[in-house]
């Protein structure tokens, strides 16, 4: 029988050593730190609970949830009303909701991304620019064989401000 060596006990270890555990093979789990769930960690200190890592997951793909259900988790799932749905971004102190008409960082709609407060008129003109510049884009992109990162696309398209802005809280809670 095969022995197979899993490197890391975050979710994605963890959920490679499950599947390999449904496949009755042998494995082994290493993992450095002195927890299991990587970054996914339960703190309690001086009376508090602090939930560590993603909030949330994907819904339009299914696997999250289906490994939750899977797992006995589905009481936990606590999932979000979508008839309040909004997403506010903590900006200059304050909350400040995320313009109508975002798709992640990318405008759909021009009117509530020139009337909100949370970019300058630089982030602004950049959004609004983005699909003119496309031959420029086009240029500036990696090569085919080369991975570009989340940061590295947006701040080409749309600037500093927008990836430190929108893009990294977005993308900080998500799995």
């Amino acid at each position: 029988m095969k022995r197979i060596a899993i490197v890391g006990g975050g979710v994605s270890g963890l959920a490679a050593a499950y599947q390999v555990a449904q496949n009755t093979a042998e494995f082994i789990l290493f993992e450095a730190s002195s927890h299991l769930g990587g970054i996914v960690e339960t703190v309690h200190r001086d009376g508090f609970i602090i939930e560590c890592g993603p909030d949330s997951w994907v819904t339009e793909k299914p696997w999250a949830r289906q490994l939750a259900v899977e797992l006995g988790l589905e009481s936990e799932i606590i999932g979000s009303n979508d008839e309040r749905r909004r997403t506010y971004l903590f900006e200059k102190s304050r909350l400040v909701p995320m313009p109508d008409g975002m798709r992640i960082m990318v405008p759909t709609q021009r009117e509530p991304v020139v009337n909100s407060p949370l970019f300058s008129e630089q982030a602004k003109e950049a959004f609004l620019n983005e699909s003119r510049r496309a031959d420029e884009l086009k240029a500036s992109a990696l090569p085919d064989n080369k991975d570009e990162s989340v940061a590295s696309f947006v701040s080409r398209h749309f600037g500093e401000e927008v990836t430190r802005t929108i893009a990294g809280p977005l993308l900080a809670g998500v799995f």
